[in-house]
Formats: structure tokens, C-alpha cells, sequence
């Protein structure tokens, strides 16, 4: 059974060994570990969230992302899904957190930088209404 749920510091060890295996499911082509600095920031309660996917207290995918409440913009920094879970729906579960969360506070857009050549990422993104910025072939946005 999956769970939803926020960060635990426990998590951190997971978090970036998901982050680093270039065999997961990226947004970007070259993944880095997620920095001291933004786990505290996460664990202050500032403007950057985590939200992790776990199976057997095991965490399998993990989404972060940053609200700007000046400009009502969330930014999606990782969406990361293990290869062992691709195609079972946890990208939709973080996706769908996230936008209602967007939604029920009055957030107009998402935004996120999509430099992975994973057409399973592209696709993704795409049925979900997203669409390239200026002719980037890196930006996404969607208008909630």
C-alpha cells in the first residue's frame, strides 16, 4: 500500500539516493542531490516543500517544489519516480497533490524546467495541459 505524506528528516538518506540513480525517472538529465540548505529550508517551514511516496516505510518517488506566493507560482524543482515504480501511478499521486494544494490557495501557475529526454516526463506533462514557454524546449507551464 502507498502513502502520501511530507518529509521526515529519516528520509534523507532515500530522498537523495533516489535523486542520484540515473535510472530513475527524472525531470532533469542529470540529476544532483537535494543540498543541507534545502532540507533545512524544507524543515523550517519555508517557501520549498517535499512530499515523498513511500511502500513499506520504503520511500519510492518524491516531488519538490517551491510556492512563490508574490507571484502565485509553484515551482516544481524534482519529480523523481524509482524505475521499479514507473507506470504505477506515483507521479500522478505527487502531481495531484500539488495541484490541489496550487488550487486551494489561489495559485495560478506551475512552473518547471524539464531537461530530461524521457518521453515518459514529456508526455506526462504534456496530457496534463503544459505546454512549452517562448519555444523552450525546456519549460513547461501550466495555467491552473
Amino acid at each position: 500500500m502507498y502513502k502520501i505524506r511530507e518529509l521526515k528528516r529519516t528520509d534523507i538518506p532515500a530522498i537523495n539516493a533516489l535523486a542520484e540513480n540515473e535510472g530513475n525517472i527524472h525531470l532533469h538529465q542529470k540529476e544532483q542531490p537535494i543540498s543541507d540548505n534545502t532540507f533545512d529550508n524544507i524543515f523550517a517551514g519555508n517557501a520549498e516543500r517535499l512530499y515523498v511516496i513511500e511502500e513499506s516505510s520504503a520511500v519510492r518517488a518524491f516531488i519538490l517544489f517551491e510556492l512563490n506566493k508574490e507571484s502565485k507560482q509553484i515551482y516544481i524543482h524534482k519529480l523523481t519516480v524509482g524505475t521499479s515504480y514507473v507506470k504505477k501511478g506515483l507521479d500522478e499521486h505527487l502531481y495531484s497533490k500539488v495541484e490541489r494544494l496550487a488550487e486551494r490557495n489561489g495559485y495560478e501557475q506551475m512552473l518547471a524546467e524539464i531537461t530530461t529526454s524521457s518521453s515518459i516526463v514529456h508526455t506526462f506533462f504534456e496530457e496534463k495541459g503544459w505546454y512549452r514557454l517562448n519555444g523552450s524546449d525546456t519549460f513547461y507551464k501550466a495555467v491552473l
